[in-house]
């Protein structure tokens, strides 16, 4: 691979004027199309064979929290497509969901 997706703790983030780095402290893997809070990076890089193990093995890019999606849910106004988007990940993260902690706090 040529390109540089990972740098210093920081995410490469493409763009229609080239892009820019951003900590990966501000990103998650996986996201609602629309999920503003964080850059959601599987969008540009869950074909590239590097960069779809690294984000969770070697820097800790984990995907959208329940609680993350529910929160921002409850800050804005949400157009129709986001909720859209939102409920149906939060359903598929749900049924996934082992972590009770996680559920208690969205309750």
């Amino acid at each position: 691979m040529s390109r540089q997706i990972f740098r210093n703790n920081n995410v490469f983030i493409p763009s229609s004027t080239g892009g820019s780095w951003v900590s990966y402290r501000k990103c998650v893997w996986d996201a609602p199309s629309g999920f503003s809070r964080q850059h959601s990076i599987m969008q540009w890089y869950n074909d590239d064979d590097l960069a779809s193990t690294l984000p969770h093995s070697a820097i800790g890019i984990q995907d959208a929290t329940v609680e993350a999606v529910v929160e921002e849910l409850t800050s804005i106004t949400p157009s129709n497509e986001y909720l859209k988007a939102a409920t149906v990940y939060l359903i598929a993260k749900l049924k996934d969901c082992s972590d009770t902690d996680a559920l208690k706090k969205v309750r």
